[in-house]
């Protein structure tokens, strides 16, 4: 039941910070002073950051769903979802980066539940 909830909560969070104008609930924090953090020039944050709550996502999924790892796949396609929606937004983007970030965090952690459990034969 916690899982559960937990789960919902986290779907809730990444849609809006998905679909919320950043400049909003962030106001300067994109704004940065590459003399200080001259790293931001080669590390791809954004991308970092998508790949973490996606990866998180997926994590969430597969613990209510253990048995299921068809469901890891619904995490792929709103990812998926959440780049095309902010192309309509204002203030928001579609990149295809980000989009492949998102998918790389679930397929990472479908990797991993296919490692610990390996598929039984004959099913």
């Amino acid at each position: 039941m916690t899982k559960n909830l937990l789960l919902k909560f986290y779907f809730f969070l990444i849609t809006f910070v998905s679909l919320a104008p950043i400049h909003l609930y962030l106001p300067g924090f994109f704004e940065h002073d590459d003399t200080d953090y001259p790293f931001f020039d080669y590390i791809p944050l954004d991308k970092v950051g998508h790949f973490i709550m996606y990866f998180v996502l997926g994590a969430l999924i597969s613990k209510v769903y253990p048995r299921n790892r068809r469901v890891l796949f619904l995490g792929v396609i709103y990812g998926a979802l959440m780049e095309v929606f902010q192309y309509f937004i204002p203030y928001r983007s579609f990149e295809l980066m980000d989009m492949l970030a998102n998918a790389s965090g679930i397929m990472i952690i479908l990797a991993l539940s296919h490692l610990q459990k390996p598929a039984q034969l004959g099913r």
